[in-house]
């Protein structure tokens, strides 16, 4: 009879081994759903291409809160093949939120400007708070680094609507459409001239 029963309780534990792991693992799936992945990058402007960008980006599925940077970071590095000047400190104070996939876009500088400022990379350390699943506020640490040798092979070449905004506005001299436009014009002149007469 006592061997029954053991069997019975052994059988009962087993049993409740799959449940706990689902349980668990459920557990883990919703609390992922609520936590915020914060990263600190460089990317090329994607309307001038000499230029480059400072995002910081929430690419998880929760909003953070209180996003605190150990340190500024230096913006506004000019130069194409070496730095001219000092830049600018950001990221002194708190972000007091940034939501699921939301993005804060700053302007890094220029490729010979910040290369000449971080060398090889530029260890950012932050810290950051968020709700749980179970809206407990949980405080993380985190931190990127910031390259820029990567984008040292970019393309130089502005968008397209970048290029046309200029053309328009005769930022570019002499280009097809101000060729046009001239062409016209002539074409307009004549025909005034035909009608006079």
């Amino acid at each position: 009879m006592e061997l029954l029963d053991l069997v019975e309780k052994f059988a009962v534990i087993i049993a409740l081994i799959p449940a706990t792991c689902a349980v668990i693992l459920t557990y883990i799936a919703i609390e992922n759903q609520h936590k915020p992945n914060i990263l600190v990058y460089y990317r090329v402007n994607p309307d001038v291409a000499t230029l480059v960008d400072l995002v910081v980006e929430n690419m998880g599925s929760g909003a953070a809160f209180n996003i605190k940077f150990t340190q500024p970071i230096v913006t506004h590095l000019f130069g194409i093949e070496k730095g001219d000047g000092e830049g600018k400190k950001v990221l002194k104070h708190k972000i007091p939120m940034l939501a699921a996939k939301q993005q804060i876009i700053m302007n890094g500088g220029q490729y010979g400007g910040i290369s000449e400022h971080i060398k090889e990379e530029l260890k950012v350390e932050f810290t950051y708070s968020y709700l749980s699943s179970f809206s407990c506020n949980r405080n993380k640490k985190g931190e990127s680094y910031l390259t820029i040798n990567h984008l040292e092979s970019s393309p130089t070449k502005n968008s397209a609507s970048t290029a046309i905004v200029k053309a328009l506005s005769g930022n570019l001299g002499a280009t097809t459409l101000h060729q046009i436009r001239d062409a016209l014009r002539k074409i307009e002149q004549s025909l005034n001239q035909l009608s006079d007469k």
